[in-house]
This record gives structure tokens, C-alpha cells and sequence, in this order.
């Protein structure tokens, strides 16, 4: 995939900021239709009807405007900032090159991976499965039917017989502490 740059210094830039809206609209399609032809900014007077929703006659306005310059004996217009903001064509296919040997590097190493998976026994164990046959004990704080944490963390039971007990402990202290503060 291809992408057009538009500066930021472009937000501040007289030439942009001074364009008619469909000016303005045409120089970004023409922006865009030139990187994803990599033609490094070169626009000849049969590509304008390519260019979607280019405004007929803006190639005039842009080249007034700077944003275009054209080129000897009516044979186009060349972006003028392109080379600055803009990948360039040879740079593009060194992308595309590398992501072709990426891709084509990576279908081997899927090969070979399934290869090696298919000559494995099937007695061995699998990276899914741990080796240690008793596990792991859960970590973390015990807890009764009622919810509650148990006091006693070491051995899994509570200072109460039950959790109604708990429970009525519990109410007991906070009517004990509300006594207090009356």
C-alpha cells in the first residue's frame, strides 16, 4: 500500500490556503493519483481525465499558484514539492521487493515448521500441555460458603465453627462499634 503525505507545513502555506476549494481538491487528487501511479509527481495532459474528481482547467490555477510547474512544450505539470514530501518511485519498489522476499521468506519458514510438527510422535507432549502431572496449586485467599475471607490462610479453615457464626460475629462488632460512638 501507497500513501500520500500531506505536511503539516502545508496548513500554514500561502499557495494552499489561498486555493478555491475545488483548486484545493484537485491538487490533493492529483497528490494522490500521482503516488499510487508512481509518475514522481509528473501529470501529462492525458492523465487529467484520470484523476477522479479532478475540476477541469485547475492544472491552470495550480501552476499560478506554484503548486504545479509546467513542463516544456505543454507536455504536463510536475508537483513541485513531490520529491520533498513524497516516496519516491525507486524507493517504493525497494519496499515492494522486501516485502516480497518477507513474504516469500516467511511461507518457508511455515513449510518447514509443518513439516517438523508432522514428524513429531504422537506420544510426545505438545507446548499446550505442562509436564508436571500434579499442577499448580491456586494461589490466592480462601474463602467460606458466605463469601468471606478466612483468617486462617495456612490450612484453609476459619477461627468459626460456621459461617453463621462469622457472620453474627461480624454484625456483633459493628453493633458494639456504633454503642461506642452514641
Amino acid at each position: 500500500m501507497t500513501d500520500a503525505r500531506l505536511p503539516e507545513r502545508w496548513l500554514l502555506d500561502r499557495r494552499l490556503g489561498l486555493l478555491k476549494d475545488d483548486a484545493f481538491r484537485s491538487f490533493v487528487q492529483a497528490l494522490l493519483w500521482s503516488v499510487s501511479n508512481r509518475t514522481e509527481g509528473r501529470i501529462e495532459p492525458a492523465d487529467l481525465a484520470l484523476i477522479p474528481g479532478f475540476t477541469r482547467g485547475a492544472q491552470d490555477t495550480l501552476t499560478d499558484s506554484g503548486l504545479f510547474a509546467a513542463l516544456s512544450r505543454g507536455r504536463g505539470w510536475q508537483i513541485t514539492d513531490f520529491a520533498l514530501t513524497q516516496t519516491s518511485k525507486a524507493e517504493l519498489d525497494r519496499q515492494d521487493r522486501v516485502r516480497t522476499q518477507n513474504r516469500e521468506r516467511q511461507a518457508r519458514h511455515r513449510a518447514t515448521k509443518a513439516t517438523a510438527e508432522e514428524t513429531v510422535p504422537a506420544g510426545d507432549v505438545t507446548r499446550d500441555v505442562t509436564r508436571d502431572p500434579l499442577g499448580q496449586d491456586r494461589t490466592g485467599q480462601d474463602r467460606n460458603k458466605a463469601g468471606y475471607v478466612t483468617n486462617d490462610l495456612s490450612n484453609g479453615s476459619s477461627d468459626h465453627s460456621s459461617d453463621e457464626d462469622y457472620v453474627a460475629s461480624l454484625r456483633g462488632w459493628n453493633e458494639e462499634d456504633r454503642r461506642e460512638t452514641d
